[in-house]
């Protein structure tokens, strides 16, 4: 398993927690530069054992719509639906190339 954290402190606390086969990356959805050294990583090294992806970074600061700065929207947008989209994308040859099937792409917010 491959578990992408925003934050390093999460990260490590995380990889503390999980099996020893499972890996921790830096991930931040809205962030290409990390979405692009996280696929560096799993693709050239781990490519045969990508069977699904997860996308699971989400924020909810949202409230009443009148209430909520456009920028807030912006934020939860970026990180809800964009991320998930930046990192499917990235990852998704990936997962074509080295599996025709089964394979799983999960969006959760």
């Amino acid at each position: 398993m491959f578990a992408g954290c925003v934050n390093p402190t999460a990260a490590a606390q995380l990889k503390s927690q999980l099996s020893g086969r499972s890996t921790t990356l830096i991930l931040d959805v809205t962030n290409e530069a990390t979405i692009d050294a996280a696929y560096q990583e799993i693709s050239l090294n781990h490519a045969e054992n990508l069977w699904a992806i997860v996308n699971n970074a989400g924020v909810a600061d949202t409230s009443i719509v009148h209430l909520t700065p456009l920028s807030v929207w912006h934020r939860t947008f970026d990180v809800n639906f964009f991320g998930a989209v930046a990192v499917t994308k990235r990852f998704i040859r990936t997962l074509l190339d080295t599996h025709m099937s089964p394979w799983r792409i999960d969006c959760l917010t």
